[in-house]
């Protein structure tokens, strides 16, 4: 969930870090929302209908990788007709071997495709991906992924092996045939069939990839119904109690306001449940982690888990991207680093510009002052956030005219080429994982009308609206029941602030301190390791605390292995420090204070810039 108003990766295996069979600790996270499995576990399929390279064929046809939009459609250049593409065996990861092999089909017609074509496909138009040295076209897909087309987007056109891997579970992988269209060739057009393709893998990936092995090994990515349901019966026992403080005739002011504040805490650790069940990480089917999903969200807590998804798996994918990330764009109020203040940056989320205009540059100069005035009630936007997605939603769903899907694209055949056959020249690369200067922004892409709307049920909608709507009836009676209209807006507002404080702070002082930088997130495995732990870090708490953060102090765990279980981050964490330490990178665990104090001074830092223009 975002923090305030807005305007809106190998080497040889590592001797073991710890011993196998090692029990759970305490720990929080989960895993970015995959695609639904229902249909393939039920042995149902669905006919999908591919053009050019791709014959009809039928499959599941349900994956894809994650979320958010991307640049201009760009001309494809002329492409040669080639023929379709049968099965395809999957590259993996050696264990004592630097080489990724890439295994091709013994089917002399298999489609290659180069890194410059595949970079052509990078828009709504045209959306191809690359996962382990297959190429697919995800085109028609983009509105039906369940973590959104925004998610998919921001990888298109790219490899997004490393993405796919750490928020998908290998089970995704069987979806995926469907969808593929060709072999990415890694090196230039010339390249035959058969020849050496292998990639190269450097240690820093191997090695992240080898203790991600490790932890599926020992369990830390299974899902923990019973852990779940003890924890929802303590925080209903605190619900009972502040309403029972709030609405009793005999509690004196005091008691009610204790109660307020007991109300704030609830939705604090709620909302850590909720962010669980975005990521599909507590219950073992998406049916009923949707409806325990709308329970904590939107029914007790008042925030669309649907929306909360459609921004955090985007901030997942790309943490800290000045043009990508919803969860750091937060103009005219907020401006965390001097590339806000540099004209106007386009929003690849909100599908707008954010302008650095006078009157952001009038609010800005003094956030340092007023950020915790302004996280105290950022609950508040989340309630306008949640309504304006639910609404569009059912806009799209009820009134609006229903939009053709884009149609899969036509393949160039590599194979089919004359060695001499030029390509269509490929677009300049978008800056990527640039910290040390101020990277050109990359150019605003089509209008956000090409950025097909997430197909959702009717049912689901209505029944998202439902208990939306159910959550502002409940509070409403709870406080109408305390006396004095003073005394009710005190309490309304003291739940309100003591949740802003605890739930807000925490997940912006993990973030808005770190390197941001411009443009989409990295495609290189070791970079969007890199990138991981320079854009989140960690609070060095004791065990003791770790119902207090929900298991959000090990944010570099939860963003290197989105799919770990919360109750296992604190036991990852020693093994990823310790991996840290081995290969030279950073590892920042600090307190909350001086994670505070960090933001505050690049709050400051940033403010100065604006009044020195």
């Amino acid at each position: 969930m975002v923090a305030a108003a807005s305007t809106s990766p190998l080497m040889e295996a590592p001797a073991p870090l710890v011993k196998e069979g090692v029990p759970a600790a305490e720990g929080v996270v989960a895993e970015l929302p995959s695609v639904d499995l229902d249909d393939l576990a039920a042995g149902r399929s669905r006919k999908t209908t591919v053009t050019g390279a791709r014959a009809s064929k039928k499959g599941p046809g349900k994956d894809a990788l994650m979320r958010s939009p991307s640049p201009p459609a760009r001309s494809q250049g002329k492409l040669l007709e080639s023929s379709s593409v049968g099965g395809k065996k999957k590259k993996s990861f050696v264990d004592n071997n630097k080489k990724v092999s890439q295994n091709r089909n013994d089917d002399d017609d298999d489609v290659l495709i180069t890194q410059a074509e595949l970079a052509l496909h990078d828009s709504p138009a045209s959306s191809w991906i690359a996962i382990d040295g297959d190429v697919y076209d995800v085109t028609a897909f983009l509105a039906r992924h369940p973590g959104g087309p925004r998610t998919l987007l921001a990888t298109a056109g790219r490899d997004a092996s490393e993405s796919f891997r750490l928020m998908h579970p290998e089970k995704v992988r069987k979806m995926l045939p469907s969808f593929r269209i060709g072999t990415l060739v890694r090196g230039n057009q010339d390249n035959k069939k058969g020849e050496d393709d292998s990639v190269e893998v450097d240690e820093t990936a191997q090695a992240f990839h080898d203790l991600d092995r490790e932890f599926e090994k020992w369990g830390w990515y299974e899902k923990e119904p019973v852990y779940y349901a003890a924890l929802l019966a303590r925080l209903a026992v605190l619900l009972g109690t502040s309403i029972t403080l709030l609405v009793h005739e005999q509690s004196p002011a005091i008691v009610r306001l204790f109660g307020a504040v007991l109300l704030g805490v609830f939705w604090q650790q709620v909302a850590f449940v909720g962010h669980d069940c975005g990521h599909n990480s507590v219950m073992r089917d998406r049916g009923s982690e949707f409806w325990l999903g709308i329970v904590v969200g939107n029914l007790l807590n008042g925030i669309d888990i649907d929306w909360w998804k459609s921004t955090h798996n985007v901030h997942h994918v790309a943490v800290n991207s000045v043009h990508y990330d919803p969860d750091i764009q937060h103009l005219p109020v907020l401006a965390l680093d001097e590339r806000f203040c540099d004209g106007e940056n386009y929003s690849f989320y909100h599908m707008r510009f954010m302008p650095f205009d006078a009157i952001s540059r009038a609010i800005t100069r003094y956030q340092h002052v007023y950020f915790y005035p302004l996280m105290a009630v950022a609950r508040f936007n989340l309630y306008v956030q949640s309504l304006c997605h639910i609404a569009l939603q059912h806009y799209h769903a009820f009134l609006a005219t229903p939009t053709k899907a884009p149609k899969s694209s036509k393949v160039t055949s590599v194979a089919k080429r004359s060695p001499r056959q030029e390509l269509a020249p490929a677009p300049a690369p978008e800056p990527e994982f640039e910290h040390s200067a101020l990277a050109p922004r990359p150019a605003a892409p089509a209008p956000a009308s090409s950025v097909p709307n997430a197909i959702v049920s009717k049912t689901h909608l209505i029944a998202r609206l439902l208990t939306f709507m159910g959550y502002f009836a409940w509070v409403t009676a709870v406080m109408s029941q305390v006396p004095g209209a003073e005394l009710r807006f005190a309490c309304v507002l003291t739940s309100h602030v003591v949740c802003g404080l605890m739930l807000h702070t925490m997940i912006s002082a993990s973030h808005f301190s770190r390197d941001m930088y411009n443009g989409r997130p990295c495609a290189e495995l070791t970079n969007w390791v890199k990138l991981q732990l320079s854009g989140t870090l960690n609070y060095a708490t004791s065990r003791a605390w770790d119902w207090l953060y929900g298991g959000l102090q090990f944010q570099i765990e939860h963003h290197l292995y989105p799919r770990l279980s919360r109750r296992h981050l604190r036991a990852a964490s020693t093994h990823v420090e310790a991996l840290c330490s081995k290969l030279g990178l950073e590892y920042h665990a600090i307190s909350f204070y001086e994670a505070n104090r960090e933001v505050i001074i690049t709050l400051g830092q940033c403010a100065g810039a604006t009044r020195s223009e």
